[in-house]
């Protein structure tokens, strides 16, 4: 009952914002463990290490009492906890499923995100340097709600244009959202997504893909929608 999965330290002192987000799965068979909660998973934070005193709880995932066979996305805001050099995230599973059909508790994808104040501008802004390679920078605002801005470099020399790609996958690896597709000039640029695929829907709270594409270079980031 006080078995702990725990990961910390982790450094939030010189952070402007941070967030915690997880991937959690509760599997039972049978109808008749509807209704109620075999198998709980609780997930806290504290700031006193491993001494199992002064921890806040973000959620009892079976506080609605009705298991949910699927991955599912949860999300939470640290900025209580900003300007703290130690922290520690905790995961305590918490069985009441004697003799009961499941395949347990699952917990995947755990992030902890923190976002750095932004930095003073250059002294020459005018003076820019083409890059020498492609880069893809994390979007931001990370989780996405409702909309982010991801940013890349083309490189190349002489404003020659380069063919790329930008696109949004499903953590399942279906294509989202087609972003650019198109000869880009050399230099940094910037696309605001919206959360919408190709169909102009709004996509659901989970982990997503982004991929840029350009020349015979590919690179990949992560990032999450949560509303």
């Amino acid at each position: 009952m006080n078995a702990w999965m725990m990961y910390g330290p982790f450094d939030l002192s010189d952070a402007d914002s941070a967030w915690f987000d997880w991937h959690f799965w509760l599997n039972v068979e049978g109808d008749e463990h509807q209704g109620n909660c075999p198998d709980d998973l609780f997930v806290g934070i504290s700031e006193n290490g491993y001494s199992f005193m002064g921890w806040s709880f973000f959620s009892d995932e079976c506080e609605n009492g009705t298991p949910q066979n699927e991955w599912l996305f949860y999300g939470a805001d640290l900025e209580d906890y900003v300007g703290k050099s130690e922290v520690w995230i905790g995961f305590s599973f918490r069985s009441n499923s004697s003799g009961t059909k499941t395949e347990g508790t699952h917990v995947d994808d755990i992030r902890i995100m923190k976002y750095l104040p932004v930095g003073i501008e250059e002294e020459n802004p005018s003076v820019s340097v083409l890059p020498g390679s492609s880069s893809l920078f994390q979007n931001y605002p990370n989780p996405v709600n409702p909309s982010t801005t991801i940013s890349f470099d083309i490189p190349g020399e002489g404003g020659v244009k380069q063919q790329a790609s930008l696109t949004v996958y499903d953590i399942r690896g279906m294509l989202v959202k087609n972003l650019i597709n198109s000869d880009l000039e050399p230099g940094k640029h910037q696309i605001v997504w919206d959360g919408r695929n190709d169909r102009g829907e709004p996509v659901s709270s989970e982990i997503y893909l982004y991929c840029l594409r350009a020349g015979d270079q590919l690179f990949t980031r992560k990032m999450a929608i949560l509303k």
